[in-house]
């Protein structure tokens, strides 16, 4: 309770016990909210290539908004971060890492928008339990031998960024998300089909925090 104190979460009543501050209600607010809609997304039961495309499109609707809050003020220590993601993603290319990093670039330029309804709802869309969804897409354009065009395709959304061109920058995002939409929308083989849709089949989207109707398995 006193670290709770220490850090401006509770405040004490003269000695007739604790109440959350001001910041503390804040706070507790912002976990709810942030936690109904993780729930809200966990139940959409993302199973399909059908589902990883409507994904797609809300990532598509929010990050185009990133691209333009974030191209009215970045300073050079973001443009940085984003391309020390670009180059970490380029190097493993040829590696099976390249999987679990893709998305990266996408969470680092969510982080430098000064928009806080954006950095939540991006918080909620890039959720790690979604992460599989990077390497279902991986897949798919690796199939296609596409792969690299995801390096260029940063690199114009940064180069719009460094020039505070915001809807240059929009542009080049949307331009990005909407030839993901095509890999995933257009003819693919029936055994990557299977192989993704086994994989969807396969993994636990519950929230790791929501113990709710979980079995004690101790």
């Amino acid at each position: 309770m006193r670290r709770l104190d220490e850090i401006g979460l509770t405040e004490s009543l003269d000695g007739r016990g604790r109440v959350a501050s001001e910041r503390g209600r804040e706070y507790a607010q912002t976990a709810a909210r942030e936690r109904m809609w993780r729930n809200q997304l966990s139940s959409l039961d993302i199973r399909t290539l059908s589902d990883v495309q409507d994904l797609l499109e809300a990532r598509r609707g929010m990050e185009r908004e990133v691209a333009r809050s974030v191209a009215r003020d970045i300073d050079a220590r973001g443009l940085d971060r984003l391309r020390r993601s670009i180059d970490q993603y380029g190097r493993s290319m040829n590696t099976e890492r390249r999987r679990f990093i893709t998305i990266d670039f996408h969470k680092e330029l969510s982080t430098l928008s000064p928009n806080r309804m954006l950095k939540a709802a991006a918080m909620v869309l890039f959720d790690s339990r979604f992460d599989i969804l990077e390497q279902i897409l991986d897949v798919v354009t690796a199939g296609r031998g596409r792969t690299v065009e995801g390096v260029h395709e940063h690199t114009a959304i940064v180069e719009a960024l460094a020039r505070r061109d915001a809807d240059a920058a929009e542009h080049a995002m949307t331009t990005h998300l909407d030839r993901l939409l095509d890999e995933i929308t257009g003819d693919i083989p029936a055994a990557t089909q299977n192989a993704v849709e086994i994989l969807l089949q396969t993994q636990d989207f519950q929230d790791p925090y929501d113990h709710t109707d979980r079995k004690d398995e101790s």
